[in-house]
């Protein structure tokens, strides 16, 4: 089989380790808050509805964003993280001012709340993104196959 094959081989493989990320990597969040379940602090389960938001986000979200680092070659693991951390950022302050315009001039709103909130999402988001590039874009799963002798 000659390099052209091979380069085929090699966008396939490629491929279904990207849809295998797209996959696997919004279970992050749902994992990390069961886990999360077991500490005193956080008893209460937030189930499928996670794994569902999780999908929703990466899909409508996620891919563009792994499109645009693609594009512009940024395939580090923090180039990621941070990416997910501040999309997610942008999303939860963007759904605050969506959902409650108008208590945003009253001084019982709780910002600290939301800003814990926003915090948790981000750091999941984050773990999300990394959990990707761990499946899809990490070196050793972009590496091109040896050249045959």
């Amino acid at each position: 089989m000659g390099p052209r094959g091979q380069d085929r081989a090699w966008v396939w493989g490629r491929r279904r380790r990207v849809v295998a990320g797209f996959l696997i990597a919004p279970w992050v969040p749902a994992v990390l808050l069961e886990l999360a379940r077991l500490l005193p602090a956080f008893r209460n389960s937030a189930g499928i509805g996670v794994i569902l938001h999780s999908y929703l986000t990466v899909w409508l979200f996620g891919a563009p964003a792994f499109l645009v680092l693609e594009k512009c070659a940024l395939r580090q693991a923090w180039h990621y993280a941070l990416g997910g951390f501040l999309l997610m950022q942008v999303l939860a302050w963007s759904s605050l001012f969506a959902i409650f315009p108008d208590e945003m001039s009253e001084t019982d709103f709780s910002y600290a709340g939301w800003t814990k909130f926003a915090a948790l999402m981000g750091v999941l988001a984050a773990g999300t993104a990394t959990a990707f590039w761990a499946i899809a874009v990490r070196p050793s799963a972009r590496a091109y196959p040896p050249a045959p002798a």
